[in-house]
């Protein structure tokens, strides 16, 4: 509960890694992963993409430019996000910036 809480108020963090929540949590990143995947059916990093993708489509469609929103969701590759985001939602991320 308290690893969820801290992912998501960390969320547009770029240092959100299995090694930093590691660190915070003082739990290996292994044991780490796996109370975490028990309790919410998913891994860390899946967890943290999905929230991240999902934050971006919000801010896209209330008008945030895609290159801006990348930055903004804590993503530093344009080209992963771009990726990303069209394999999540089947549209590229500027298609959804123009639904606003």
């Amino acid at each position: 509960k308290e690893l969820v809480k801290y992912i998501n108020y960390n969320l547009t963090s770029g240092e959100l890694s299995l090694d930093s929540l590691s660190k915070q949590f003082l739990i290996s990143k292994c044991h780490l992963n796996r109370i975490f995947k028990q309790a919410t059916g998913s891994t860390v990093w899946d967890y943290i993409l999905i929230k991240r993708m999902l934050l971006a489509r919000q801010m896209l469609r209330a008008g945030k430019l895609a290159h801006e929103t990348c930055q903004d969701c804590g993503f530093r590759d344009y080209s992963a996000f771009y990726r990303l985001y069209k394999k999540r939602f089947h549209v590229a991320p500027h298609e959804d910036h123009e639904k606003a």
